[in-house]
């Protein structure tokens, strides 16, 4: 099956890896000097990437794209790397399955001379940048490639074009029970339900509630009542001698900071906890204690 050459740029997380040129627009360059070539393979001779971000191919999507691939040709090559006399991927896994939906015996491919880092990090950063990722799977692969690089949400940020408070929300997924991850995978319940679910601290009581939001296909909005007034009834539960003053300053902390905050404490003293969940956040919120109470109003985190 021949490949159709297209003018499209990748995404810039791809495009950075690369000095800002694009994976075809490398492939067109002389051999001699790209150091890639495009072959046809043997599916055979090809193994999957056990990096690979996304954990779980829609069947129908892949019928989908294998249909189109029959249509159309193939639009752009995969890309492996050559381990010995087989080749890994790196890029197009879903594209390696749908040629063998069609029961295709060979794939064109980019032959790629990577390090072992260039492998990891293009794989996650192409996967990271499609919208068919779950969320769990993307939150998974966030934290990889920060952990195997030692980058910063901000850092991550950039490299992704997301902002870093979209970074930190898929991050903060991954405290979830894996009860719950589950449910999210599995598309029972949606990225925001499981961030509502989030401002409860006991695990059972967030399996509980993620159980009766995919039973009863209850919205995003209802599980952020469920999970606050769940919270109110254990504040008055665990702390009888609590004012209602000190729960209304609490609830106004958390609404001005866009964090879980804690008071603790008599009208007389006590302690003011505030949640972060990295350094970048930390620096944002003491940006925030430290503005102006005017501008500070308008300030979104």
């Amino acid at each position: 099956m021949a490949v159709k050459q297209k003018n499209a740029r990748l995404g810039r997380g791809l495009d950075a890896l690369f000095s800002g040129e694009g994976v075809l627009e490398q492939i067109n360059a002389p051999t001699s000097e790209s150091g890639e070539y495009i072959i046809n393979i043997s599916l055979s001779d090809i193994d999957i990437n056990k990096n690979q971000p996304r954990k779980n191919f829609d069947k129908g999507a892949l019928e989908e794209l294998a249909a189109s691939i029959k249509e159309n040709g193939l639009l752009q090559p995969i890309a492996v790397q050559k381990e010995g006399e087989r080749y890994r991927i790196i890029s197009g896994e879903r594209r390696f399955r749908a040629f063998r939906l069609l029961n295709e015996p060979k794939i064109p491919a980019i032959i790629k001379n990577l390090s072992r880092q260039q492998v990891m990090q293009m794989a996650l950063i192409e996967n990271l940048q499609r919208e068919d990722l779950t969320a769990i799977e993307e939150a998974e692969a966030m934290k990889a490639l920060m952990d195997e690089f030692g980058l910063t949400q901000q850092e991550l940020a950039q490299k992704l074009g997301k902002a870093r408070s979209s970074i930190a929300n898929s991050l903060r997924l991954l405290e979830l029970t894996p009860e719950v991850k589950r449910l999210v995978d599995m598309g029972s319940i949606s990225a925001g339900h499981a961030r509502a679910i989030l401002s409860i601290d006991e695990p059972d009581m967030q399996i509980k509630l993620a159980r009766q939001a995919a039973a009863s296909k209850l919205s995003v909005r209802q599980v952020e009542a469920m999970a606050r007034q769940h919270k109110m009834n254990k504040i008055y539960k665990d702390m009888p001698r609590r004012v209602t003053e000190l729960t209304s300053f609490e609830d106004m902390l958390c609404q001005r900071l866009g964090t879980r905050v804690k008071i603790a404490g008599t009208v007389k003293k006590g302690k003011v906890e505030i949640d972060y969940y990295s350094m970048d956040e930390l620096e944002g919120l003491i940006k925030l204690l430290m503005t102006d109470p005017e501008k500070a109003a308008q300030t979104v985190i």
